[in-house]
């Protein structure tokens, strides 16, 4: 399908097929094309007046059959909906990049009305960008409780993402929490939740302005990062879910050989001659972020790493207590060999296709119930890279819940990149 006799539709990016990876057949450039409502279009072309390096740029404004576009440049459809639980600082660095697109934005006039996780974009350039000025709606827990949307909802609207991906988890349970202004006890990242929290006052002439939030939320950036400048989330971290984590233990098993790589595969995927040190696949910090409080990785044999709690927290939910487990085996084929993993892993349950993983990846979640009535979950994502076939394995003692296949979806993909990089 071209639109305008320009753009070339090409691959859609959501289900609703309300967004598409197109081409720019005048200009032979990548863009996005997005279907939305006759009724913004004011508003969008208002916004394209917004030149911000955090701001989605707006490239046309089109109709045809009665059917209105925006044409904007490239996004892969990731959004930091599923960006998962970031460490403190990166949230804070984020929220900088967000907060300086909307304080231009107001400065303009312009209001975006819906920021929340899935307004975030990811860029062709790997930037996160905001868009959605004039189109995005809030929804549920990111809905400001005020009708009327003005600057202090935008405010409140960043606040409830960063909380999100600072805690794993949403800042409010239900409608009337936010009405009345109760939001949840920050966990993981208390003091950033400190800066956050007044932000979601349901009176917005209660809440801090932009400039007391910059200040804030610099302050929780350590000083060796700030001379920098705010670096970009790295796009591994958007696989994963929300996810609340505590203590941790988890495997992962990684086989080598096969065919070369397809064109395309994200990141360098060097083909090896022997198996990668599994207790050097996670950094220190990723580690403490999945296991708190954790030994330091146990290599109980070639190609294998374990990581277990030290102790666990009192303050920790019995279902968030996790285990973790990492092997590394080589193989002579890893198509074949993944392909028999998912096939073992069929008999005891149905196993799902991970998009965006290695060269290809599945997942299987698996319940049990245990003598007494107590029950115990696992989660195990596989997938090869250029010659090697992982899986990762994420076991608890109580349900787990999302959290736990969040967990497993966020460690897999850290241990694929640091093996794409090593």
């Amino acid at each position: 399908m071209i639109l305008t006799g320009r753009y070339r539709l090409l691959q859609p990016l959501d289900e609703s097929r309300t967004a598409w990876r197109a081409m720019d057949e005048l200009l032979h450039r990548d863009v996005t094309v997005r279907r939305v409502d006759p009724g913004a279009l004011p508003a969008v072309r208002a916004a394209t007046g917004l030149k911000h390096p955090s701001a989605l740029t707006v490239h046309d404004i089109l109709t045809e059959n009665g059917e209105s576009w925006i044409v904007t440049e490239p996004a892969d459809g990731q959004t930091l909906a599923t960006a998962g639980m970031l460490p403190e600082a990166q949230v804070a660095e984020i929220g900088l990049e967000l907060l300086d697109v909307l304080t231009a934005a107001h400065a303009l006039g312009i209001v975006h009305g819906g920021v929340e996780p899935g307004a975030v974009v990811r860029a062709g350039d790997g930037r996160f960008k905001l868009w959605g000025f004039g189109t995005a709606r809030p929804y549920g827990a990111y809905t400001p409780p005020e009708p009327e949307r003005i600057p202090a909802s935008d405010l409140w609207g960043l606040a409830a993402t960063l909380y999100t991906l600072a805690e794993g988890r949403m800042p409010f349970p239900t409608v009337d929490a936010i009405r009345y202004g109760q939001p949840l006890t920050p966990m993981r990242a208390p003091l950033l939740g400190s800066v956050l929290l007044p932000l979601l006052h349901p009176d917005p002439a209660a809440r801090p302005d932009a400039s007391a939030l910059r200040a804030a939320l610099r302050a929780r950036i350590p000083a060796p990062r700030r001379t920098g400048g705010v670096r970009r989330v790295h796009p591994a971290l958007l696989a994963a879910g929300a996810v609340l984590l505590a203590a941790v233990t988890v495997p992962v098993t990684v086989a080598v050989a096969g065919p070369d790589p397809a064109p395309g595969t994200p990141a360098a995927a060097e083909r090896r001659t022997a198996p990668p040190a599994a207790c050097e696949l996670l950094t220190e910090e990723q580690v403490e972020y999945l296991v708190p409080g954790s030994r330091e990785g146990s290599d109980y044999q070639e190609g294998a790493c374990n990581w277990t709690p030290v102790s666990a927290s009192a303050r920790t939910p019995e279902s968030l207590r996790f285990t973790l487990d990492l092997q590394v085996e080589l193989s002579d084929d890893p198509e074949k060999k993944l392909a028999g993993e998912r096939q073992n892993a069929g008999w005891a349950g149905e196993s799902v296709s991970v998009p965006g993983l290695g060269d290809e990846a599945f997942l299987q979640e698996l319940a049990h119930d245990a003598a007494g009535g107590s029950k115990s979950r696992s989660v195990l994502v596989s997938f090869r890279l250029s010659n090697t076939v992982t899986t990762f394995k994420l076991r608890s003692g109580g349900d787990g819940g999302e959290q736990m296949t969040a967990a497993a979806l966020r460690g897999a993909h850290w241990v694929a990149e640091a093996m794409s990089h090593g």
